[in-house]
Formats: C-alpha cells, structure tokens, sequence
C-alpha cells in the first residue's frame, strides 16, 4: 500500500504547487507581487509558427495547375524548395532556391504558359532546397 500511496501524495502535493505558485491570476508568473520584471536586451524573441487557416478550397483548374508544377519542381529538388497554396486557396507559391538555373527558366516558361499573365502562379525566393530540407529531416 505504501508504494501506491507515495506517487499519489507526490502527484497531489505537484498540483497544489502549480496551482499555488506557478501561474497567478493577474498575468504574472511566481508567487511574489510588485511589477513585472524586464528581460534583459540580450534575450531573443521568440516566434511562434501556427498552422495557416485555409479558406475555401482550390478550384479544380488551380489544382491540376499545381499538379503539372509539383510534378516539375519535384524532378528538380536543388533548384526549388517547394510548392504551396496561399491561405485563400487561390494561388500557389514555388519556392525558388536557383533563379538563374535552367530548370527555373524553364518552370518560368511553364508557369507562363499554364497561368497567362502570372495571377495565381507566384514564385518566391527560398533558402533551402527541396534537397536541403529532405536531409534535414
């Protein structure tokens, strides 16, 4: 009984705590008043990434246009990072690690001719390739 007993006094006495010192109800972390204190200049920010909130859906043109580039950007993982579509779901963006390669003039050329006048097709500079990020992961 005794090896039961002592997790669950543990577990009681964690709660209390937490519940007692770690978040007060006026916004300030710890168990003691006065003003909040200031992080010092040395410490970074940090960001928080949240999932997009997607809006509609992508007609079924747009998605057989972004079939024909995922296919394309694929085949050439150095060149691009990859494809997405914005959060209205009314354009695709491809990242472009290599501007001045042959594959991205010749996705240019593609992206003209399935999107004429480039209103839902957008490239966007990137900073890691396809390849890149595989290897990262």
């Amino acid at each position: 009984m005794g090896n039961v007993l002592k997790p669950l006094v543990v577990g009681i006495l964690g709660l209390l705590f937490c519940l007692s010192g770690c978040a007060r109800l006026d916004g300030h972390a710890g168990s003691g008043g006065g003003a909040p204190q200031e992080t010092p200049e040395t410490s970074k920010p940090v960001r928080i990434y949240t999932d997009p909130v997607y809006t509609g859906q992508a007609s079924g043109e747009l998605n057989a246009i972004g079939n024909k580039i995922n296919d394309y950007t694929a085949a050439h993982p150095d060149t691009f990072s990859g494809t997405y579509f914005s959060s209205d779901s009314s354009k695709i963006f491809v990242g472009v690690v290599e501007p001045g390669d042959e594959a991205a003039s010749v996705f240019e050329r593609l992206a003209d001719r399935l999107d004429p006048g480039r209103k839902r097709v957008v490239t966007v500079d990137a900073q890691w390739s396809w390849t890149e990020l595989d290897a990262l992961r």
